[in-house]
Formats: C-alpha cells, structure tokens, sequence
C-alpha cells in the first residue's frame, strides 16, 4: 500500500496527537499537523494531501471555513 499524505488540523494539541497515533497504528506514516485553519490553508498552498482530517471548533478559521476555502480552490 503506497502511503497516502495526511493533513491533520486541530487547536488542541493532544487531539493531533491522538489522530497521529490512530493513523501510525493503521500504517500512516506521511502526517502533517496544523494548528488551526489558517495555518492549514498556508500548508496547502504548497503541498497537496490525499486526506484532511479537521476539528470542526476552532479559533481563527473554523474547520467549517476552511472546507469553504479549500472548495475554492480547483
């Protein structure tokens, strides 16, 4: 299995932990965190990943808003 590139976003930094270790678990070795929304859209302008993982609350950019930012862009 080739290994997918994985974006997860969170403001609380043991949930990114958490999700790391559930993906390392499931063979997942290609994770990148982020903070929050802002800093994600900042990563995805110059890498592209095979899945986003998002919390739904946060300050800044809301996982909702960056959905939103993200479907803007082809």
């Amino acid at each position: 299995m080739a290994d997918k590139k994985i974006l997860v976003v969170d403001d609380v930094a043991s949930m990114r932990k958490i999700n790391k270790s559930i993906l390392m678990v499931a063979n997942y070795t290609d994770i990148t965190q982020a903070t929050d929304g802002d800093e994600a859209l900042k990563i995805l302008q110059s890498e592209t990943f095979d899945m986003i993982i998002c919390d739904w609350e946060m300050p800044n950019m809301s996982g909702l808003e960056l959905l939103i930012e993200i479907q803007k862009d082809e």
